[in-house]
């Protein structure tokens, strides 16, 4: 699979992301969604996200 295509199947929903990150961590998540979505918006989805992951860890 090509970077680009890693890329494009990043999901762009706080709660789908949210899943990604218990499943298989954050890394290299604002690289990719800052090339798929830009900066601001990756930073806002990507702290959503987290704080959706934290609840969810707190609350198991």
């Amino acid at each position: 699979m090509t970077r680009a295509a890693r890329i494009t199947q990043l999901p762009t929903a706080p709660d789908a992301l949210a899943d990604r990150i218990l499943a298989v961590g954050d890394a290299g998540l604002l690289v990719g969604l800052t090339a798929q979505i830009g900066g601001r918006k990756a930073r806002s989805l990507l702290a959503e996200a987290h704080s959706i992951v934290a609840d969810r860890l707190w609350n198991s």
